[in-house]
């Protein structure tokens, strides 16, 4: 899943930094100046919920930081656990182009979101 992230955000013009952990993504946001995280629900130790309200809880530009839940967990209570924690909107697995895409407009100033339309 997340080389199938990583290859739909290059296609996209979007450079990424992929994480294998929730300890590790919120390691990573402090390290690099991330303009949107696409943050996996299921992950080995801290899952996407918790480094959510981690990351959160750095405060500062870290508020207002658009974090997106990225998951095949789609039943409204896992949108819920989404939206209490903080996430900014959700983008369901299987991922699709023209989601990621409106994910990214929606999120991202136009200078930021190059590319191919529907890439």
């Amino acid at each position: 899943n997340l080389y199938e992230a990583g290859a739909l955000l290059e296609k996209s013009g979007v450079r990424s930094v992929l994480c294998a952990s929730g300890e590790d993504a919120v390691s990573m946001v402090q390290k690099d100046d991330c303009d949107i995280v696409f943050m996996d629900h299921m992950m080995p130790g801290m899952n996407g919920v918790d480094a959510t309200k981690a990351i959160r809880a750095l405060g500062g530009r870290f508020d207002s930081l658009p974090i997106v839940a990225l998951t095949a967990n789609v039943v409204e209570e896992a949108r819920n656990e989404f939206r209490e924690a903080t996430m900014n909107d959700f983008l369901p697995r299987p991922l699709e182009a023209d989601r990621l895409r409106a994910i990214l407009e929606r999120w991202l100033p136009p200078s930021k979101v190059i590319g191919p339309q529907g890439a």
